[in-house]
């Protein structure tokens, strides 16, 4: 899990990897959007922005996320 750097002495991580490949992408967004359809709630993996419901307001993170790339490597 890659930290950034938010402020001074303020971390925070990407969220996103649904499926915990190490890459955020549309695989993770496919998931997200069959909880949506299976009316998922509360502690859920799909529940990126963590306001107990799985809805369309966790889609913007992945999407935004997926956009810019973000993955992990390991040497």
């Amino acid at each position: 899990m890659a930290l950034l750097s938010t402020s001074p002495n303020v971390y925070g991580f990407f969220a996103g990897d649904v499926n915990q490949d190490e890459n955020i992408d549309l695989l993770d967004y496919s998931i997200i959007d069959n909880a949506i359809s299976g009316f998922f709630f509360g502690y859920e993996v799909t529940d990126i922005n963590g306001d107990g419901n799985v809805d369309l307001l966790d889609i913007p993170v992945v999407e935004t996320n997926a956009n810019n790339f973000i993955f992990s490597a390991h040497p």
